[in-house]
Formats: structure tokens, sequence, C-alpha cells
């Protein structure tokens, strides 16, 4: 910094304002070879204030010098372009939304959205997130690993065309960490997914890997018998093969095996076998889909797996069920993608995928059940099917019928007035415990009887009176904090070292009179006395010799 200094007093020294050059520099002068590279410093321009005789002489140059000091100084070398924005309508009430342009109530806005001047309504907002979702989604799979796969599935060579029913297949579990996000930054999930070595591939082929047991009993599953024709006794006869053929199986593989094979028998019988859209024959990647959503009684098969194929068949015809592969069920679903797939994926494959939409909207509307099946069921309409787990029905002993009776005629006006729950539901405990009449849930009902001492109940007990699992007393005891009977205050018996109060006469008497055992150490007396004790003991009679 010491040459710096110099270089300024000379300068400062040396000036002459009539010799200096159009602009003056304010600053130590720069020389390229004095100063190196790595040392920057700024450099302040200012125009020069000439003087009078100067301007006299030559009029047009100080305007010239004047009109470009201004241009370097004061404007910026590129201005940005102004744009005109549309005014969104606004009047406190009601609002324009920012994308469709419709006006609405404030109340589809959200709160944080209705000062703005342009914003999306609720339904605009889901469409923009799902949209730049699937944008993402688009860049992952074109750059993942340097653009190798060439925006196919490496096994079917199913393109981005379908691109919902892209999935990512990790071959190593133990490397997984996260499921994955498109809504985030599509670089930093490309960056994880390489880390973790996941695959691009369709939701068909995902499947079949997935399929584990499956996979292991292919042979046996896919066998045809002679008895599947008809299905009377036919589980017994599957078990008996299944065990037959994999004696050294778990039991819990046995369900399983029985459950693909009659999902095999199913789809053979009402769909040949096969998806109705693109004909997939694979039994690891066909699903059901339901045509008509009012009709849904069931989420998912797992819940028909492990009943009667009779029951699967008509749940499915009652439902309006159709088979699909697992491609053409995630491409029906995506309502956005085939609205904006021209945004989403670009112009290359648009006539592809409205061809595809065509041919599978058409197979799932002219799709129609064999006749024949339909008849071995004719009045499948007015039918109920009930599936699913439910508590167990318990037969009640006939000292807790006695209870149940008692527990109707006790006067619950001393006990409490109010009956009304915080939900709204009012409660009579003069009739029984029921699912409109849940009485389980009012805390001074339960803790009466819980903490009766007569009947002693416990929460198996009353949930066999009240036709409740047992699980939902111990869980609503918890909630309206009934004490145990362990965790209740126990008189403490009176015991002084020579004399012990009974637990049952409650008599004071000597401590010679009860019997001692001895633990850790240290020797106590037992709380009944010895007479007590006999009394309650049956007294037994020997055999004769």
């Amino acid at each position: 910094m010491t040459h710096l200094k110099r270089d300024l007093n000379k300068i400062q020294k040396n000036f002459d304002p009539s010799k200096q050059s159009q602009k003056r520099i304010i600053g130590p002068s720069f020389d390229p070879k004095k100063y190196p590279k790595n040392r920057y410093f700024k450099l302040k321009f200012e125009p020069i204030k000439e003087s009078k005789q100067e301007t006299e002489k030559n009029p047009v140059k100080t305007e010239e010098i004047q009109n470009k000091s201004e241009n370097c100084i004061n404007k910026p070398k590129h201005e940005p372009k102004k744009r005109e924005l549309h005014i969104l309508y606004n009047d406190g009430k009601e609002k324009e939304c920012g994308r469709c342009h419709e006006i609405k109530s404030l109340n589809k806005f959200e709160k944080y959205m209705r000062s703005r001047k342009t914003a999306y309504c609720k339904l605009c907002r889901l469409e923009y997130k799902q949209i730049r979702a699937l944008q993402n989604k688009t860049n992952i799979i074109r750059n993942i690993y340097g653009g190798d796969y060439a925006e196919k599935c490496p096994e079917c060579n199913t393109t981005i065309a379908k691109l919902p029913a892209f999935d990512f297949h990790h071959p190593i579990k133990e490397l997984k960490t996260k499921e994955i996000n498109f809504h985030g930054n599509w670089l930093n999930t490309l960056k994880r997914l390489e880390k973790e070595k996941a695959l691009p591939s369709c939701r068909k082929c995902h499947l079949k890997k997935q399929a584990k047991y499956y996979n292991k009993y292919k042979d046996l599953i896919e066998q045809k018998n002679d008895f599947e024709a008809k299905l009377e006794g036919i589980e017994k006869k599957l078990y008996n093969i299944i065990y037959k053929k994999a004696p050294d199986k778990k039991y819990r593989e046995g369900y399983q095996i029985k459950s693909w094979i009659s999902k095999r028998i199913v789809i053979e019988r009402l769909y040949n076998g096969k998806c109705i859209g693109c004909g997939e024959r694979n039994l690891a990647a066909l699903q059901f889909h339901h045509r008509d959503i009012t009709k849904k009684t069931f989420q998912k098969y797992d819940t028909l797996r492990y009943t009667t194929i009779e029951k699967i068949e008509k749940k499915l015809i009652q439902d309006d069920a159709v088979c699909l592969c697992g491609n053409c069920h995630r491409m029906i679903g995506a309502y956005y993608f085939e609205k904006n797939h021209q945004e989403i994926v670009g112009t290359k494959y648009t006539q592809e995928i409205t061809k595809f939409y065509k041919e599978l909207k058409n197979h799932i509307k002219n799709f129609k059940f064999p006749g024949s099946i339909l008849k071995q069921y004719p009045f499948l309409k007015t039918e109920k099917i009930e599936i699913g787990w439910k508590p167990k029905s318990y037969k009640l002993k006939p000292d807790e019928q006695g209870i149940k009776e008692e527990v109707k005629s006790i006067n619950w006006e001393a006990i409490s007035l109010n009956w009304k729950l915080p939900t709204g539901e009012i409660l009579d405990p003069t009739k029984e415990c029921s699912r409109t009449n849940p009485l389980y849930k009012h805390k001074n009902w339960l803790e009466y009887i819980y903490n009766n001492n007569k009947w002693r109940l416990t929460d198996e007990k009353i949930a066999r009176i009240t036709n409740t699992s047992q699980t939902t007393i111990n869980s609503w005891r918890k909630k309206l904090q009934i004490k145990t009977r362990d965790t209740q205050v126990k008189q403490k018996l009176f015991f002084d070292g020579k004399n012990k109060e009974c637990g049952l006469c409650h008599q004071v008497k000597p401590a010679t009179q009860f019997t001692w055992r001895r633990k850790n150490g240290k020797s106590y007396p037992i709380s009944v006395c010895k007479s007590c004790s006999k009394e309650q003991t049956p007294q037994v009679k020997k055999k004769d010799s």
C-alpha cells in the first residue's frame, strides 16, 4: 500500500487541469506492468468542467462530451423491458383468477393469495402444481445417468408418452433413503437417485419385480386344474394341492399362493385372463379399475384377497370393476396429463397420446361381463356382501347376562344428569350399549361399571357386555383418565412388629397368628391371619388307603 500512496502524492503535486484529457482520474494511475492481476481497485471517472476559453473556441465539442458522459454514467447499458400486466378484478368480495380468468368468490382462493394482484384459485393452483411435478419428472428421466436410457423403459421400451406410468426401481433396497418427491428442485432429486442407483421403469415392469411370492412359486400358481370350472369346494382342493407340491414352505406362504391362484381364476372367468386395454397377461401386472366411482365399496384388492372366490366375483360385478395393467390404470387416473400433455412432454408425442386415450376409453366403455357367469348370480343386485374384519360376537356367560340386566336397572339420573357427548350425541343409559348408543364414551358410566367392587369387571368382560372390542374400551378408559384398580390407593394395614391387622376380618392380632415368609433376606407376615385363611381354603377329603 506504500507505493500507492506515493503515486497519489505525485499526482496531486504535478496536477494541471489544462493539460489533462477529457476525463479526470481520481485515484492512483493504473499500470498493468507495475501492479499484478490479483490486486483489484476501482477507478472513478468524472466529466471535466472545462474553462470558459475552451468553450468559446469549440462549442460543438463540449455538447458532444456532455452527451457521452450522461449516457455512460446516468443510463444503464441494458434497460429492462417493461411488461404490460393485466390488472385483475378485485372488489373485496369477488376476484379474478390469474390462470382461468374467471371471477370467483374469495372463498375459492387461498388465504395468503387473496391480497395479491396476480393469484390463482384453488383448482388452478392444484393443476399448476401437478404440471410442474410432471415436468420435473420428464427432466429427470431425460438426464439421468447422462441420458443413457433415451426416454424409455429399459425392459419393455415404453416411451415418455406414458409418463404417469413411470417409476424408479431400487435394485439395492439398503441404499434407498426417502420416497421420491417431484415437487421440489429436480436436480437435487436426480443426484439422490443416482447415488441410490435407481433405474427408471414403467409401472408394469415394476410390479413384476415386486411380486416376491409370485416369482418364487410361479409354476404352481399358473398350473391349471380340472376342478376349476365349478366353484363348489374349490378352496379345500387348492389347499391340498399346495401342501402336496410345496411341503417345505412356511405357513404364511400357503395363504399367499392361494390368493394368487384365486386371482388368476377370477381374471380368467371374468376378463379372459388379460388386460382390456393392451392385452397384458402377466398376473403380477394386472389390477382392477372402477368404471363408476359412486359404486366403489373397496379401495384395494388386499381386502378381498383372503376371501372365497365366489365373494370376489360378486364384489367385482357389483362394483362394476374392470381388469387393467399397471400402465393403463395409471394413465386413466392422470387427468392433468391428458389435458396438458403438450406443456409437459412437448409436441413430439401428441398423436401417440391422443390415439392411446381414445382406444383405451372405447375398450372400457364397451366391456360387458360374460352372460354365463351373470346367470349364476341372479339375486346379485339386492344381495349384500360383507367383506373385511369384524369384532367377534362373544357369547355371554350366565353371570354376565345378569350383570347386563342389572346395569339397565341402575338409577343413572342420580349418578349424572348430563348424558350429552361433546360431539353432540345424546345417550340413553336405560337402553343397551351399541354403535348408535355408545355408552362407553361417557366417563361416569364407564367409571361406575369398572370400579364396582361387586362385579369386578375387566376390559374383556366389559367388551362382551357392550358388544365391542377390548382395545376400544381400553383406549376410551385412557382418554377419559379412569384409573385402574392397581393404581388406586390401597388401605395400609396396621403393623408395629408385634401386632398386625388382618386384611379380611380387620382385627388386630398378634403376629404369631400369621404365617411368615422370607424374601431378599427379610421376613414378613402375610396380610391374612391363619383362621381366616382356613375358612377360605376348601377342605379336601383324603382317600382311604
